[in-house]
């Protein structure tokens, strides 16, 4: 059973992705909602600078990398994860 504090993280989460999501996306068939950061393609080529994607980590199958992801009309694969400990996580993405 979840405890009290984890519902309430979970709804607070719910609803700040709900407010702040800029783009749905299809993660492995399932649509999500989530924060999509496009760096421009210049700067692709510095360390760290790859699109990212974030969303409730209830979102994320156990390991996502190299699931494939569609933004929009464009398709990337999972590369990295980091789950940031308050239910959300941060998928770092590459063209496919």
């Amino acid at each position: 059973m979840a405890t009290a504090f984890a519902t309430l993280e979970a709804r607070v989460n719910a609803a700040a992705i709900k407010q702040l999501a800029n783009a749905e996306a299809i993660l492995d068939g399932q649509e999500v909602i989530g924060i999509f950061d496009a760096t421009p393609a210049i700067f692709n080529m510095l360390a760290g600078s790859s699109p990212t994607f974030l969303l409730a980590s209830a979102s994320v199958p156990a390991d996502p990398r190299n699931l494939a992801m569609v933004i929009g009309a464009t398709s990337y694969v999972v590369r990295e994860y980091t789950h940031d400990g308050t239910g959300l996580c941060t998928l770092k993405l590459e063209a496919a």
